[in-house]
């Protein structure tokens, strides 16, 4: 689970983490209930079609221990949002990826905070976009550039250097400007 918050619409990079919780790991946690409660190895697609769809054409006993698994971990998500300092008075929340299923059809939320991004890219793209933002912080860095020195009488070709300059401090010509 990558948790990120977002201020005026901008990411806030100082907030951002990440925790080792998913649906593979809720799928693993189901799949085990089952085989400790009935000694059953379940079919992971089955587990998989109750996160997407809210339920799976199994028996009632399977589905409730299946249902109480998603439920349990589900309640996990926002316990570990809350460690994050997440409150729901406070912020909203926005889900994408496999985990807006799993909230969306097995959580516990305040519905008017809660809002489910049901483009299965929209994760990669908020990372392209950070990408991007990050690659145009570094281009608007001053940039270095190599003036070669003026040789002396006694400097022969091979002997001349080159002296790295940053083109902030060659701006003299231009007006300057309060910040």
């Amino acid at each position: 689970m990558n948790i990120m918050y977002i201020n005026n619409k901008k990411p806030v990079e100082s907030k951002c983490f990440t925790e080792k919780l998913g649906v593979n790991q809720c799928v693993i946690k189901a799949s085990g209930m089952v085989l400790d409660r009935f000694g059953t190895i379940l079919d992971e697609t089955i587990i998989e079609q109750m996160i997407r769809t809210g339920t799976a054409d199994i028996g009632v006993k399977y589905l409730d221990c299946i249902t109480d698994a998603i439920k349990e971990y589900s309640a996990y998500i926002f316990e570990t949002l809350r460690k994050y300092e997440y409150d729901s008075e406070l912020m909203r929340l926005y889900i994408t990826g496999g985990g807006a299923a799993l909230i969306k059809n097995f959580g516990s939320f305040d519905e008017d905070r809660v809002i489910f991004i049901e483009d299965i890219c929209a994760t990669a793209k908020g990372y392209e976009k950070l990408a991007y933002n990050a690659l145009l912080k570094e281009s608007e860095q001053p940039k270095k550039s190599v003036k070669p020195k003026a040789a002396g009488p006694d400097d022969s070709s091979e002997n001349k250097t080159q002296e790295v300059t940053d083109n902030a401090d060659d701006q003299s010509d231009q007006s300057p400007t309060e910040s």
